[in-house]
């Protein structure tokens, strides 16, 4: 049953019956199959224009998650296919924009949508599968009770659910222990220890890549802004280690992890950078989160301040995120579309008992460096 609570007054009507319908679908109050309102219908009960009700619609088709039925009516896609792959995005808020790279993984899900010829272990047979969008808040880690991936597991009587694809850091030890004792193959996309089947982005490759340049670079004084990982600092022992060995220094304060329920905006390094902006330190950051660069980017400019002569950085790049028209800079640049496709690909030979766990894989990266403004690359 869909109901929408619309804010009338406001003139992006479009985009809140679309954002709400899809939150319908990824929590699963709506299920594959499910019919949609008349779209006439649906206008007189909210007291809306039809049109926008249809351009909802189909901005939801051309993501998938809805088809046609009858005539002008829709229903939630997939009826006709009872096998599934949960793919799970840790996100903030479902109202906070997407990342570069996650708006690249909810991308290639919606283009591959319905995957066809998939053995199951012991299965003499191949079956459609359906890929289904699961949002899940950060706080999840810690709400295991409360989290919409259990409830979703919970409801699976039928045993239609095959896979977990995790993005992020959606499940926590006690969710994997839970997922295992199911017996469900779940693989995740990450950093380094987050689960026993992952593809990995190279966040340790940045760190050792970073810091030696900006040791080449005579830069001394280093800030490091990362992702924080439910608790588990990979990345900061890294960071300290590597800081040590080259003789560089760092302060406390300048070691900033990302907490993602928290506004990428409001990130501790955007103070750090107006508090040197009378150039009394020349501060080197090495940028784990291509969020965060592009919010530290802005606020370079905003203060005046120029890459490399003021400040310097480096930073973990998505591809699909482009070349910043403004600055440039060194970084080490990755493929999102093919972690997700070597992620899927891990996942699928786990459910075909092609692969067992432990298994990693390390997809390929492109480090890009910049010397005063002359561009030279070396992968």
């Amino acid at each position: 049953m869909l109901k929408l609570n619309l804010k009338l007054r406001r003139r992006d009507l479009s985009k809140q019956i679309e954002t709400q319908i899809r939150k319908s679908i990824v929590n699963g109050t709506l299920q594959p199959g499910d019919e949609l309102p008349p779209v006439k219908e649906l206008a007189a009960e909210y007291g809306i224009n039809h049109q926008t009700i249809l351009k909802a619609y189909a901005k939801l088709k051309q993501e998938k998650l809805l088809e046609s039925f009858r005539g002008s009516n829709a229903r939630i896609a997939g009826a006709s296919i009872n096998k599934e792959i949960l793919v799970v995005f840790d996100i903030a808020s479902f109202s906070r924009q997407l990342s570069p790279g996650y708006q690249a993984y909810f991308k290639r899900m919606t283009d591959l949508s319905i995957l066809d010829d998939v053995r199951i272990s012991g299965s003499e047979t191949t079956c459609k599968v359906r890929l289904s969008p699961l949002l899940v808040a950060h706080e999840s880690c810690s709400g295991f009770l409360e989290s919409p991936l259990l409830s979703r597991v919970e409801n699976d009587r039928d045993g239609n659910i095959i896979g977990l694809l995790i993005i992020g850091y959606a499940a926590s030890s006690r969710m994997q222990t839970y997922l295992n004792r199911k017996g469900i193959p779940f693989v995740g996309i990450g950093s380094t220890g987050q689960y026993p089947c992952q593809t990995v982005a190279p966040f340790l490759e940045l760190i050792s890549s970073g810091l030696n340049y900006a040791a080449k670079s005579k830069f001394k004084d280093i800030a490091f802004v990362y992702p924080h990982s439910c608790g588990i600092d990979y990345f900061e022992s890294s960071f300290r280690a590597t800081v040590k060995a080259l003789g560089l220094r760092t302060r406390k304060e300048w070691i900033i992890p990302i907490q993602y329920a928290t506004p990428v905006s409001e990130i501790a390094m955007l103070d750090v950078l107006e508090k040197i902006s009378a150039k009394q330190d020349k501060l080197f950051i090495l940028s784990a989160d291509d969020a965060a660069t592009l919010e530290i980017l802005k606020r370079i400019g905003e203060l005046n301040l120029s890459i490399p002569n003021d400040i310097g950085l480096f930073s973990f790049w998505s591809k699909e995120a482009g070349e910043n028209p403004s600055f440039k800079f060194p970084k080490v640049v990755i493929n999102n579309r093919e972690l997700f496709d070597g992620a899927l690909q891990l996942l699928l030979d786990l459910i075909n008992g092609r692969k067992s766990a432990p298994c990693t894989v390390t997809v390929s990266s492109e480090i890009q460096l910049y010397e005063s403004a002359q561009a030279s690359s070396d992968s």
